[in-house]
Formats: structure tokens, C-alpha cells, sequence
């Protein structure tokens, strides 16, 4: 919303984006908004995002996915969330977790685990399984 990037959004900026979703809603482009289009706005963004998906396992942007593409998607998701938790835990960012940190990050850790926000894909997950899953 903020397109000029100065920290603000100003009346122009505001107005402008809800004329870009008003355009987004009139499907027809008659300058209405029939509740239909408004009805249809929650297909349009699931089929946006089904899209962007897509895309991003299509690497090779062929229109299809192989199974190598996926797996290479995968790996390249789980690389960055890997990297991501380093970050997180590298508090200082210096490249490398010190004994501190690393125990500031398993503080952080079980506490998300008790609140019962740490979840994996089968489920609550139990214990520490390495810097993975510091942050």
C-alpha cells in the first residue's frame, strides 16, 4: 500500500489501492460491484494463491511438475526455514550460534512447545532435534 516506500501511507496511496480492489471485485469491469463478483472474491484469491503454488513448483515454468521439481522445491522451502531458525537464533548476527544463544533459543523453543504452538506435520512434536528447530 505504502508504493513510494516512505514509511506512510498518504490519501493518494490509500485511494489507489482501493481502486485497484474495486477493479479486482468488478470481474465484468461495468463499474459495479454485483454480489456475485463480491461472493466469487474468496474463489479468486484461493485460485491466486493455487497459482503462485503452482509456479512455485513449476521451475522450469513448462506448465507441469515433476516429481524432481517438487522435491527440489521442498528442499529449497525447508533451506530457508533452516536458515531462517539460524538467523533467529544467531541473535547477533556474527554467522555462528554461541553457547547462549543457543540456550536462549531452547528457552524460546520449549516455551512455543508448552503455549502448544509448535506443531509439526504429525502432530505436537517432543524434545530437541538440533539447531533446526532453535528461534
Amino acid at each position: 500500500m505504502d508504493t513510494n516506500d516512505d514509511g506512510q501511507v498518504s490519501a493518494d496511496e490509500f485511494t489507489a489501492r482501493q481502486r485497484d480492489l474495486f477493479g479486482r471485485l468488478d470481474a465484468n469491469g461495468d463499474g459495479q460491484v454485483s454480489s456475485e463478483e463480491f461472493e466469487g472474491l474468496p474463489d479468486a484469491r484461493r485460485a491466486q494463491r493455487l497459482d503462485e503454488r503452482f509456479a512455485a513448483l513449476d521451475l522450469d515454468g513448462n506448465g507441469s511438475i515433476t516429481p524432481e521439481e517438487a522435491d527440489q522445491a521442498r528442499e529449497a522451502r525447508r533451506a530457508e526455514r533452516r536458515a531462517e531458525r539460524f538467523a533467529r537464533a544467531d541473535e547477533n548476527g556474527d554467522g555462528v550460534i554461541s553457547r547462549e544463544e543457543f540456550e536462549r533459543a531452547a528457552e524460546r523453543m520449549m516455551a512455543r512447545h508448552e503455549e502448544g504452538g509448535w506443531r509439526g506435520k504429525d502432530g505436537p512434536r517432543h524434545g530437541w532435534h538440533g539447531p533446526d528447530d532453535a528461534g
